[in-house]
């Protein structure tokens, strides 16, 4: 299905690169996927990295070639840090249009596409990459704090009025993930819960929703708060018992 049919030779040299690595491979034929002619297909394969045994050394050498474009630094590692798909033309509310037209122009191979307005990454392991080398600090040590404040910026920015759909019930996870115990009690209401439950989001998401709230409320010490969440889960695990006795065909 590419657009520029390979040759045998060609095809010998991307079982060579990809040493028959399923993920190598498959990143490997998403690059020769955007060659509209031979020259580009034939430029992919003399340039492309070989697989050296362990994927992460792949994402290293891709890690170390964005080395000096911070913004990009800063846009991947909150990505990494969302549960949910993202829609790249909604990025430019969060950096400016350069740094988007970046990501999707040479980063776009670690992202599935589902649609154009859907994209999550392709393999958890890129995910976890970034996760890892942007919670490092100036000696290359873990530092938790970098990564709590990854999502404070992600819990404001999922909270924006331009923010995707499937980021609207976000902000409560990036708070409780910041440990903004607080702001996740103050979102973590009897009406947020039911909301999220007439719009028909994911029951297992709600109860995980549920579950940081909970944590927020030992965290505080807050024991009213303790009683008011395990009474809305008891309520929504009701309701969730009743709706999956219902025959939806009949009533259609």
């Amino acid at each position: 299905s590419l657009p520029v049919p390979l040759t045998a030779e060609q095809m010998e040299e991307v079982y060579r690169l990809s040493a028959g690595h399923p993920l190598a491979l498959n990143y490997l034929l998403k690059m020769l996927a955007d060659a509209r002619d031979p020259t580009v297909a034939a430029r992919i394969l003399v340039t492309a990295n070989p697989y050296q045994g362990h994927i992460d050394r792949d994402y290293e050498i891709y890690w170390q070639g964005i080395e000096q474009n911070r913004p990009l630094k800063e846009l991947l590692a909150q990505l990494a840090r969302l549960r949910v798909s993202f829609d790249p033309r909604l990025l430019v509310s969060w950096v400016d249009e350069e740094t988007v037209r970046v990501l999707v122009r040479q980063a776009h191979i670690y992202f599935r596409q589902e649609t154009s307005f859907r994209w999550h990454f392709f393999h958890n392991s890129f995910r976890q990459f970034l996760i890892d080398r942007t919670s490092r600090d100036l000696l290359d040590e873990y530092d938790a704090s970098l990564n709590r404040e990854y999502h404070r910026q992600l819990a404001e920015l999922t909270a924006l009025p331009e923010a995707a759909e499937s980021q609207i019930w976000e902000p409560l996870y990036h708070h409780a993930c910041a440990e903004e115990w607080a702001k996740v009690s103050a979102l973590a209401s009897q009406a947020y819960f039911r909301r999220q439950f007439y719009a028909l989001r994911s029951s297992e998401k709600i109860f995980e929703d549920i579950t940081l709230a909970l944590r927020a409320a030992r965290e505080q010490m807050d024991a009213v708060a303790l009683f008011r969440l395990l009474l809305i889960e008891h309520e929504l695990k009701e309701r969730k018992e009743i709706l999956e006795q219902v025959d939806i065909l009949k009533l259609v």
